[in-house]
C-alpha cells in the first residue's frame, strides 16, 4: 500500500509538472524527467536571487536609515546617513562584492521575470561603481537638494508618536554636526581636485542654506515639538525638546 501511495504520488507530481511545462500529450519519461529537473533548478536559482535582492535592500536601508525608519524598519534609528567620501568609497566596495554575487548567478535558471530584475539590478551597481571613477561623487550640493536639505526633512519623514519616536530623533539630531562635517570635507576634497559644479544648478543654493539661519525656537528642527503625542509623558517631552535646542 505505501509503494502504492508512493507511486500515485510521484505521478501526480509529474503530471503537474507536465502540465505547467505544456508538454505533449504523448511526451515520454526522459522529457518528463528533463521538465521535473528543470523545475528544480529554477526554483533554486530564483530562491537564490532572490535571497540576493534581500540582502541587497537590507543593506540599502541601513545606508539611508532616515529612509528605514519612515518605512518601519528600526534597527537604525540612532543614525544618520553617512556623506563623508570615506563613506562613499565603503559603499562602492560593497555594491561591488554584491555584483560579483549577483553575476554568480545563473541566469539561464531563472524565471523570466528574474532574469529581467536580474538585469536591472547588475545594471544598477554597475552604473554606481562606474560613476565612483568620476567627480560627480564630489557635488554633493545643488540649488535642489543636499545633505543639508536631506536632514531637514527629517521632520516630515519620521514618525513621531511614541517616546521613542522622539529619543530615536534627538539622537539624530544630535550627529548631524558630524555628518555635514563629513559632507563639507568631500566637498573640499573634490574642489581640491577640481571638481565644481557648473552655475546653472547651483544658482540660489545659498537660500536652502540661509533659510534655516534662525532663532533655534523657529527650526524646522523643533516643529516635533509643537504639539505633544497623547501617548507621551509632559516631562519626556520637555526633556527631549530641551536637549533638541541644544
Amino acid at each position: 500500500m505505501k509503494n502504492l501511495f508512493k507511486t500515485t504520488a510521484t505521478l501526480a507530481i509529474i503530471a503537474g509538472l507536465a502540465a505547467c511545462s505544456q508538454l505533449p500529450l504523448g511526451a515520454n519519461s526522459n522529457e518528463l524527467v528533463t521538465a521535473a529537473a528543470k523545475a528544480s533548478l529554477s526554483s533554486k536559482a530564483d530562491a537564490e536571487f532572490e535571497g540576493l535582492l534581500d540582502t541587497h535592500w537590507a543593506w540599502a536601508l541601513s545606508q539611508s536609515p532616515t529612509f528605514a525608519t519612515s518605512v518601519g524598519v528600526r534597527d537604525y534609528d540612532d543614525q544618520l546617513g553617512d556623506y563623508s567620501l570615506a563613506g562613499y568609497e565603503a559603499s562602492i566596495a560593497k555594491q561591488r562584492e554584491m555584483l560579483a554575487s549577483f553575476e554568480a548567478i545563473d541566469v539561464a535558471a531563472l524565471s523570466a521575470d528574474n532574469q529581467l530584475n536580474h538585469a536591472l539590478m547588475v545594471q544598477e551597481l554597475k552604473y554606481d561603481i562606474e560613476a565612483a571613477q568620476y567627480g560627480g561623487k564630489y557635488m554633493l550640493i545643488t540649488n535642489r537638494g543636499g545633505p543639508h536639505m536631506n536632514l531637514t526633512r527629517m521632520p516630515g519623514l519620521l514618525p513621531f508618536f511614541t517616546k521613542a519616536d522622539y529619543e530615536s530623533y534627538v539622537t539624530r539630531l544630535g550627529l548631524v554636526p558630524d555628518a555635514l562635517a563629513g559632507a563639507t570635507e568631500r566637498l573640499r576634497t573634490g574642489l581640491a581636485a577640481g571638481w565644481v559644479q557648473p552655475c546653472a544648478p547651483m544658482q540660489g543654493y545659498e537660500t536652502s542654506i540661509s533659510t534655516h539661519i534662525v532663532d533655534v525656537k523657529d527650526s524646522v528642527f523643533m516643529r516635533p515639538f509643537s504639539t505633544k503625542p497623547a501617548s507621551m509623558k509632559q516631562d519626556d517631552f520637555e526633556r527631549f525638546k530641551a536637549q533638541a535646542k541644544k
